[in-house]
This record gives C-alpha cells, structure tokens and sequence, in this order.
C-alpha cells in the first residue's frame, strides 16, 4: 500500500505519531504522501486509522475531540476509514473493536467504513463492511450464499445516508462434498470424485445466467468411512486430473472428515488424539480375541498404563513396577478352552477348563 502511494496511484491515510505515541492531527500532504485526514472538498472530510490491533477501542476514543472539532468547527461530514472488525460481529479475530466504542463516534461521525473481515455486514445503518470483491479464502466457497461486493453510498443535504450493496461479478465457484464410504480403495476415490465433479459442474453451466463459469474456484470435500487407511489417498493425483481436466485457477482437497473404520468395527477419525487412537486400536484387538470381554475396559487402561509407563523411561529402571502392576492387575480369562500338553509332548483340549491368569511375556 505505501508502495501504490509514493508512485501515486492511491492517497493513503496512515496516522503519525508524537513523541508520547499520541496521533497527530495532520493532514495528508502532496509532499510527503502521508496525513490522518483528507478533504475531498469543502464538506467531507476522511480520517483513516488503519489497523489498530489490541489498541483499537483507546484510539477511538483517543480521535474524538479530532472528529468533534472536524464537525463543529469545520462543518465537515466526517467519514472514518478502520481496519477493524467489531466484535458483535466476528469474535474470534485480534484487534475488534467494541460496538460502544463504535456508537460513541455517532455524534461526531456520519460514516464509518470498515474492513480485515471478508464477509459483509452492517452495524446500526452507520458502520458498513462490505467484504472482499472476490473469494479471499476457499473455504469461503462452502458458504452459501456468499455475498461479495462493495456499497454504494448516498449523503443527501442534512448529513442522511442511504446505502446499497452491489453484488461483484465474482468468480465461478464449487464446492462439491462427496461421500467415499463404500470405496475399496484409495484409487476408487478418484473416478468418483471425477464423475460427481463433471455432473455438478455441467449442472452449473447449464444454471449459471452470468456465463462466468471458466477457470472455477474448486474444493471436494470427501467425507464418509473407510477401511484403508486414509494416508494412501492420493490428493495430489487427484488435483493434479482435476487440474488437467476442468481447468480451475484453484482446487483444493478436503479431508478431514474420511474416518477410518478398525478392524473391531470402531471409527477412527483425524479429530481424535493420538492417545485416543491408541485406546480404542487396544479395545479392538482385545474385542476381536473374544477372550477377555468382561475386563476390556480395564485391560485397555492396563496397558495404556504399561504404555505410558514405559515410554516414561528407556533405561529399564522400572520394570519391576511394570511387572507388578500387571501381576496385580487382577484380571481373568474368559472360561473356555484350555490346551495343555499330555506327558507325551502331544497338544490336548480340556473341555470347560479352569481360569488362568493373563499372562505377559
């Protein structure tokens, strides 16, 4: 932006500094491409902050008695420039700006125009933030409807302001979810995801009225249960035939919301922890040997212990307490069949047998 100023191509308003971190109140200069406030003519008057940071709420109240002189003083119908998002509106970014600190310029400013949020909204027919003309993100693709433009804004006579939104003509995007379960393998996902992509995108050209449909924004979204492990899915294969086939500026492969499905039937998912897998790989292994069914749970904590315990330390110092901790344990086989071996070395089946101890070796 500093860059476009001092070539010319934009005025940008940048507040200075004092010696004690106060703004100064100047005007932007020809000279020096720099200032606080411009004068499109003799009645408007623009200010601009830009981004505040953790700052914002102070520097407002800091500007007042500038914007304050600016209207009574000046007779000038003051509009605010800030890169700041107010947080009635946005929660989750650094540096909103309160919407009391935003109210309380209403008496000195007619117009404030904000932005960093990409998406639109307006605060009380005063604040405006239209958003970015274009997708910022693709993650964006997914909302919808996802309004991209700018307003326009009228002043009439008395200081009253009338606005509209125009929508921009933005570019063509899909966003296409597609469920994989039922896919043997990862190499089954591709011509899925080709056959669903080249449906919806001949739906779209045939109900896009604007025809601007060439070089889309793209992002498949895959979802559902595998059995494979989801680290063998190609994403770069497949965005590269997507590349080659629909032509996109952009394409992206969602996914995050593949689950693994275990040998015991249990789902796994990227969301989980690595400690969480590892409990429920041991659940599935102890369900799948139908030996110890009454005491899964604890065995699956026994040895989520053992684990922990034993990663805890590489120079075997506690192996006694490992030991007696599975010594200790308590826990029982199922009743069933027991094998032993007869005095002749030979195997043989006692029937209804005797419980015996989990053993560890």
């Amino acid at each position: 932006m500093e860059t476009l100023a001092e070539i010319g191509y934009i005025i940008l308003l940048k507040p200075e500094y004092d010696e004690t971190g106060k703004i100064k109140y100047i005007a932007w200069s020809e000279e020096n491409k720099k200032g606080f406030y411009y004068d499109i003519n003799n009645k408007i008057r623009i200010f601009g902050l830009g981004y505040l940071g953790p700052e914002a709420d102070d520097r407002l109240c800091e500007i007042t008695p500038f914007l304050s002189e600016s209207k009574s003083s000046e007779n000038k119908f003051n509009i605010l420039l800030l890169h700041g998002i107010i947080k009635n509106y946005e929660s989750d970014f650094i540096g909103n700006v309160s919407a009391k600190a935003v109210n309380n310029l209403k008496h000195c400013c007619g117009y404030i125009a904000l932005g960093h949020q990409h998406k639109k909204y307006e605060h009380e027919n005063f604040a405006f933030n239209p958003g970015s003309l274009e997708y910022w993100d693709i993650q964006e693709v997914r909302h919808k409807p996802c309004e991209k433009g700018f307003y326009h804004v009228k002043i009439d006579g008395s200081g009253k302001i009338s606005s509209l939104f125009k929508a921009s003509c933005k570019r063509h995007a899909v966003y296409l979810p597609v469920d994989v379960s039922g896919t043997k393998t990862p190499d089954d996902i591709e011509s899925l995801v080709i056959l669903k992509l080249t449906n919806e995108i001949q739906n779209n050209n045939n109900n896009n009225n604007n025809n601007n449909t060439s070089e889309p924004i793209i992002q498949v979204a895959l979802k559902g249960t595998v059995t494979y492990d989801i680290m063998d899915i190609d994403t770069k294969s497949l965005k590269e035939k997507i590349m080659e086939q629909f032509k996109p500026v952009l394409s992206d492969i969602d996914t995050g919301k593949i689950r693994f499905k275990g040998r015991g039937g249990s789902i796994i998912s990227r969301e989980m922890s690595r400690e969480e897998i590892e409990k429920q790989v041991i659940t599935d292994c102890i369900e799948q040997s139908g030996r110890f069914d009454e005491s899964k749970d604890k065995i699956t904590s026994l040895i989520s212990e053992i684990i922990t315990l034993a990663s805890a330390q590489a120079s075997g110092e506690k192996n006694d307490e490992i030991y007696k901790m599975i010594i200790g344990s308590g826990i029982e086989k199922k009743k069933g069949e027991v094998k032993t071996e007869d005095e002749t070395g030979i195997e043989k089946t006692a029937e209804g047998g005797q419980k015996r101890m989990l053993e560890f070796e």
